[in-house]
């Protein structure tokens, strides 16, 4: 069970082994087990998030946002355990809500869904334990780790700064790579005034990596996908609208389309008025 699969790599990643001698000829390269960022340009470009993602963001740009958003459609194929660093549980409810009121079709899924506020002194050993308890061990669903943000859990661990940023990244990176992708992880990252990911190594260690800057507008953020280690498709995606009542980010592209579509010819060739996009102006809440 792909399951089993992840539980047991996320546990051998946390212990000193042998390393493993390979014969590429005998590896039949697998599928890319993935799931959706929310954010059509990454889905078609890559076919959604896979491995282990970073997500680096301004303060104020929608990384929680989008986080949610993710981790909440990954549950159609995953089991999902995200851990909150930072947001209180009414602005973990609003997001949620706001997401699912727009999202219905991931009802069925959201049993999967196990949502935890983290607290002082927290290891990848102690994540686990939470992760062991919530998710089935029995199911066929592969299993997704959150973590908004990595810099806050590492900031109120016993960790210095830096050895705890690598203690989780490479218990990630390790568990990802042992299971081939049956343990995923999807990490928010704060970024520094040059707009660098502030846990520095986890690119590295990353298969994707996605930047947000504040763009020129309130509600406008630039959207660029720095790495993608098995797929084609990086490079900067764009302007981004960030909706808050719908949970999600919209590109210019997608928005420019809807707009276009908000008078459409209807039977008797009477014309029926859209219902406009609900955009958030100043809302200060990421």
């Amino acid at each position: 069970m792909s399951a089993r699969i992840a539980l047991d790599a996320m546990r051998q990643a946390l212990y000193e082994g042998k390393n493993e001698r390979i014969n590429p000829n005998d590896i039949k390269p697998a599928p890319l087990v993935t799931w959706p960022s929310t954010l059509t340009e990454v889905d078609e470009r890559c076919g959604g998030f896979y491995g282990l993602v970073t997500i680096g963001a301004q303060r104020g740009t929608g990384k929680t946002l989008l986080a949610i958003g993710s981790s909440l459609e990954a549950t159609a194929r995953f089991q999902v355990c995200h851990f909150a660093a930072e947001d209180d549980a009414d602005g973990l409810a609003c997001r949620f809500n706001n997401y699912v009121n727009s999202h219905t079709d991931i009802l069925p899924h959201l049993d999967d869904w196990h949502l935890f506020q983290t607290t002082r002194g927290q290891t990848p050993e102690s994540l686990l334990v939470e992760i062991e308890r919530a998710v089935d061990p029995d199911s066929p669903k592969p299993i997704l780790t959150v973590i908004d943000s990595v810099n806050s859990l590492v900031e109120m661990s016993n960790y210095s700064y830096f050895d705890g940023l690598t203690a989780f990244g490479l218990w990630a990176m390790l568990a990802r790579r042992i299971s081939r992708g049956q343990a995923a992880f999807l990490y928010v990252s704060e970024t520094n005034k040059s707009n660098s990911i502030k846990a520095e190594k986890l690119p590295y260690w990353s298969d994707q990596v996605l930047v947000i800057t504040r763009g020129d507008g309130a509600d406008i953020v630039e959207i660029e996908l720095q790495k993608s280690r098995r797929t084609q498709g990086v490079g900067h995606l764009g302007k981004f609208i960030r909706l808050w009542s719908q949970g999600e980010f919209m590109s210019e592209e997608e928005l420019e389309g809807l707009r276009r579509e908000s008078f459409r010819v209807v039977e008797g060739g009477k014309h029926d008025r859209l219902t406009p996009i609900d955009v958030a102006v100043n809302e200060e809440l990421f």
